[in-house]
């Protein structure tokens, strides 16, 4: 995208750019839908 940027490759930055876009999207979507609760000992210990 840098390199597209430098080269003054308008559409080559802005496909790239959406696509760098839509990649973070996806993957903080996966983020949020996964179940992490089986790393984590829930039970809360008295002392």
């Amino acid at each position: 995208m840098i390199a597209a940027i430098r080269d003054g490759d308008v559409a080559r930055a802005d496909a790239l750019a959406h696509a760098h876009t839509r990649q973070f999207h996806n993957r903080f979507m996966d983020f949020l839908s996964a179940k992490y609760t089986e790393d984590f000992d829930f039970e809360l210990s008295v002392t």
